[in-house]
């Protein structure tokens, strides 16, 4: 089990550094999650108000879930190398709940992929 020692520079970081690449996979992840709430929101408003022109927040909606799949499997890649980064860091500069959490989304749109994968191939 890796120690940690205080005030030195382990593996090129300084002692006062963050984990910024734990940053980096909470705010990739953040891209499918608002894809999916901008489509689904001006869904539920055009059904309850018709009037309502929301097509270029629809289209904007449209292009983040287009690029989710991408922004997903790069928030995999950066979320499982900042939990192995987090081991150099101090333990309030590692950010591992960080990276946990943008895991965590990441794998439950991994999953929501395959469901909906699942039913498009066995639908009659």
């Amino acid at each position: 089990m890796p120690t940690y020692r205080p005030a030195v520079a382990v593996s090129g970081h300084q002692a006062n550094e963050a984990n910024g690449l734990a940053r980096v996979s909470l705010t990739l992840v953040l891209v499918p999650v608002a894809g999916a709430l901008l489509v689904l929101l001006t869904y539920r408003v055009h059904v309850l108000a018709p009037s309502l022109t929301l097509v270029p927040l629809f289209v904007l909606g449209g292009i983040l879930m287009i690029i989710a799949p991408f922004t997903t499997l790069a928030t995999l890649i950066t979320g499982h190398v900042a939990l192995l980064l987090a081991k150099h860091y101090a333990p309030a500069q590692a950010r591992r709940p960080t990276a946990i959490i943008a895991l965590i989304v990441a794998y439950l749109f991994v999953l929501g992929y395959g469901v909906l994968f699942f039913l498009m191939m066995h639908q009659r």
